[in-house]
Protein backbone atom coordinates (compact mmCIF):
# COMPACT_ATOMS: atom_id res chain seq x y z
CA UNK A 1 0.00 0.00 0.00
CA UNK A 2 1.23 3.62 -0.65
CA UNK A 3 0.25 6.40 1.01
CA UNK A 4 -1.62 8.22 -1.56
CA UNK A 5 -3.80 4.71 -1.15
CA UNK A 6 -3.84 5.66 2.84
CA UNK A 7 -4.79 9.18 2.11
CA UNK A 8 -7.61 7.50 -0.47
CA UNK A 9 -8.72 4.65 2.16
CA UNK A 10 -9.30 7.44 4.68
CA UNK A 11 -11.51 9.38 2.53
CA UNK A 12 -14.01 6.87 1.94
CA UNK A 13 -14.63 6.87 6.06
CA UNK A 14 -15.08 10.42 5.36
CA UNK A 15 -15.73 12.16 2.23
CA UNK A 16 -14.54 15.42 4.02
CA UNK A 17 -10.93 14.26 5.10
CA UNK A 18 -9.31 15.00 1.68
CA UNK A 19 -5.66 15.55 1.37
CA UNK A 20 -4.29 16.63 -2.09
CA UNK A 21 -1.49 14.90 -3.37
CA UNK A 22 1.20 17.24 -5.59
CA UNK A 23 1.45 20.56 -5.44
CA UNK A 24 -1.52 22.60 -5.72
CA UNK A 25 -0.78 25.03 -8.26
CA UNK A 26 -1.39 28.52 -8.61
CA UNK A 27 -5.22 28.52 -6.75
CA UNK A 28 -6.03 31.20 -4.39
CA UNK A 29 -6.30 30.14 -0.95
CA UNK A 30 -3.30 28.21 -0.35
CA UNK A 31 -0.35 28.93 1.33
CA UNK A 32 2.71 27.15 0.11
CA UNK A 33 5.74 25.39 1.58
CA UNK A 34 7.76 27.84 3.95
CA UNK A 35 5.65 30.76 4.10
CA UNK A 36 4.68 30.05 7.44
CA UNK A 37 8.08 30.58 8.68
CA UNK A 38 8.10 34.39 8.71
CA UNK A 39 4.37 36.28 10.15
CA UNK A 40 5.58 39.29 9.86
CA UNK A 41 4.69 39.89 5.59
CA UNK A 42 3.56 37.44 2.95
CA UNK A 43 0.39 35.14 3.03
CA UNK A 44 0.73 33.67 6.56
CA UNK A 45 0.84 37.26 7.56
CA UNK A 46 -2.19 37.76 5.38
CA UNK A 47 -3.91 35.14 7.30
CA UNK A 48 -3.07 36.43 10.41
CA UNK A 49 -4.66 39.64 9.65
CA UNK A 50 -7.84 38.06 8.03
CA UNK A 51 -8.14 36.24 11.87
CA UNK A 52 -7.71 39.65 13.58
CA UNK A 53 -10.13 41.05 11.64
CA UNK A 54 -13.07 37.94 11.92
CA UNK A 55 -12.19 38.44 15.49
CA UNK A 56 -12.40 41.75 16.06
CA UNK A 57 -9.52 42.30 17.51
CA UNK A 58 -5.51 43.65 16.60
CA UNK A 59 -4.38 41.45 19.61
CA UNK A 60 -1.69 39.65 18.47
CA UNK A 61 -1.73 36.83 21.30
CA UNK A 62 -5.10 36.52 20.46
CA UNK A 63 -4.74 35.79 16.52
CA UNK A 64 -1.79 33.70 17.09
CA UNK A 65 -3.76 31.58 20.00
CA UNK A 66 -6.32 31.09 17.50
CA UNK A 67 -3.87 30.28 14.42
CA UNK A 68 -2.85 27.45 16.92
CA UNK A 69 -6.04 25.91 17.30
CA UNK A 70 -6.23 25.92 13.21
CA UNK A 71 -2.79 24.87 12.75
CA UNK A 72 -3.22 21.65 15.49
CA UNK A 73 -5.90 20.39 12.72
CA UNK A 74 -2.96 19.50 10.01
CA UNK A 75 -1.13 17.29 12.41
CA UNK A 76 -3.99 14.94 11.30
CA UNK A 77 -2.40 14.30 7.88
CA UNK A 78 0.12 12.34 10.12
CA UNK A 79 -1.69 10.88 12.48
CA UNK A 80 -4.20 9.58 10.91
CA UNK A 81 -1.89 7.67 8.37
CA UNK A 82 0.20 6.38 11.50
CA UNK A 83 -3.09 5.09 13.30
CA UNK A 84 -4.37 3.48 10.72
CA UNK A 85 -2.00 2.02 8.34
CA UNK A 86 1.35 2.69 10.62
CA UNK A 87 3.25 5.06 7.74
CA UNK A 88 3.95 8.64 8.85
CA UNK A 89 3.85 10.67 5.75
CA UNK A 90 6.72 13.56 5.45
CA UNK A 91 4.47 16.62 6.14
CA UNK A 92 7.41 18.98 6.94
CA UNK A 93 6.24 22.35 5.71
CA UNK A 94 8.99 22.21 3.14
CA UNK A 95 6.75 19.12 1.79
CA UNK A 96 2.99 21.02 1.99
CA UNK A 97 0.83 23.45 1.53
CA UNK A 98 -2.12 24.21 3.29
CA UNK A 99 -5.57 26.28 2.39
CA UNK A 100 -7.80 28.24 4.52
CA UNK A 101 -11.39 28.99 3.87
CA UNK A 102 -12.30 32.66 3.43
CA UNK A 103 -13.76 32.53 6.81
CA UNK A 104 -10.19 31.72 8.18
CA UNK A 105 -10.87 28.05 8.92
CA UNK A 106 -8.56 25.42 7.68
CA UNK A 107 -9.75 23.29 4.75
CA UNK A 108 -7.30 21.15 3.12
CA UNK A 109 -3.49 19.83 3.16
CA UNK A 110 -1.77 18.98 -0.05
CA UNK A 111 1.22 16.76 0.50
CA UNK A 112 3.77 17.72 -2.27
CA UNK A 113 5.05 14.06 -2.15
CA UNK A 114 3.37 11.49 -0.57
CA UNK A 115 6.62 9.78 0.71
CA UNK A 116 7.37 8.31 4.44
CA UNK A 117 7.82 5.25 6.24
CA UNK A 118 5.60 2.22 7.10
CA UNK A 119 5.37 0.30 9.70
CA UNK A 120 4.59 -3.08 7.20
CA UNK A 121 8.51 -2.55 5.45
CA UNK A 122 11.09 -4.80 6.14
CA UNK A 123 13.06 -4.44 9.26
CA UNK A 124 10.04 -1.73 10.49
CA UNK A 125 10.20 -1.19 14.06
CA UNK A 126 6.65 0.62 16.15
CA UNK A 127 8.31 2.27 18.62
CA UNK A 128 10.85 3.76 15.62
CA UNK A 129 7.85 4.57 13.79
CA UNK A 130 5.98 6.35 16.89
CA UNK A 131 9.40 8.12 17.19
CA UNK A 132 9.12 9.51 13.15
CA UNK A 133 5.76 10.84 13.89
CA UNK A 134 6.82 12.89 17.02
CA UNK A 135 9.62 13.82 14.29
CA UNK A 136 7.54 15.17 11.51
CA UNK A 137 4.97 16.91 14.02
CA UNK A 138 7.52 18.61 16.01
CA UNK A 139 9.36 19.15 12.43
CA UNK A 140 6.35 21.05 10.76
CA UNK A 141 5.27 22.49 14.00
CA UNK A 142 8.70 24.49 15.47
CA UNK A 143 9.37 27.21 12.30
CA UNK A 144 5.56 28.10 12.81
CA UNK A 145 5.73 28.62 16.82
CA UNK A 146 9.05 30.18 16.02
CA UNK A 147 6.89 32.59 14.05
CA UNK A 148 3.83 33.24 16.13
CA UNK A 149 6.69 34.03 18.66
CA UNK A 150 8.53 36.66 16.27
CA UNK A 151 5.09 38.16 15.54
CA UNK A 152 3.17 38.40 18.71
CA UNK A 153 5.26 37.12 21.67
CA UNK A 154 3.02 33.96 21.56
CA UNK A 155 4.77 31.40 24.23
CA UNK A 156 7.43 28.92 22.56
CA UNK A 157 6.01 26.58 25.16
CA UNK A 158 3.11 25.75 26.74
CA UNK A 159 2.51 26.47 30.00
CA UNK A 160 4.35 24.34 32.47
CA UNK A 161 6.12 22.25 29.12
Amino acid sequence: MTIEQVFAELRTVDPKWHVEIGEPGDHSGWIRRDAFCTATDGPFNILLERIGDRLRTRDRLTVAASFALRFGWIASVAIAPFLTRGCVPRIRLSNISLKFREDTLFERTAVHEAVGPFASAPGADSDLLLQELRRELENQAAPVVEALYQWSGFSRKAPGG
